[in-house]
């Protein structure tokens, strides 16, 4: 294995974040790269959402180098001014993001994202649904 694989495992960034010993109850995961990659993969709703071609969305986002910065691109291209005001962030500005990009993602999730789409094009979050569908919590008295 070579040693980038290693560093960008999984087991290898959990060590290095947690600096104390991981509880039994924790389930700590990563999205492959950002975690846009795992809204991109319902790319129906999300293609809908922003009023873009499907085709526009790729199958496989958890390959995306950047999928926040994808997701900005594609939001660019959309023709709803108020998604770009909100999420894009205004010509000139030093800001990453619109100023109400997580607020119009938290509103896609809960009205047309769906899980079940979703894990169809996402290897990690079907690994990170998983994980939370077979937890069985560690009770101590």
């Amino acid at each position: 294995m070579c040693l980038l694989a290693k560093v960008n495992s999984s087991p290898f960034l959990i060590n290095r974040w947690l600096k104390v010993p991981k509880h039994e109850n924790l389930i700590f995961r990563i999205a492959v790269r950002e975690i846009e990659s795992w809204l991109l993969a319902h790319r129906e709703a999300f293609a809908s959402f922003l009023g873009i071609q499907k085709t526009q969305i790729p199958l496989n986002p958890d390959e995306l180098r950047d999928p926040k910065s994808f997701l900005l691109t594609l939001t660019k291209k959309s023709k709803k001014q108020s998604l770009k005001k909100a999420i894009v962030p205004a010509a000139g500005s030093t800001a990453k993001i619109g100023p109400d990009y997580n607020g119009v993602l938290i509103s896609f999730v809960h009205n047309f994202w769906q899980v079940k789409e979703a894990l169809k094009n996402s290897p990690s979050l079907k690994r990170a649904f998983s994980a939370i569908k077979i937890f069985n919590p560690v009770w101590t008295k």
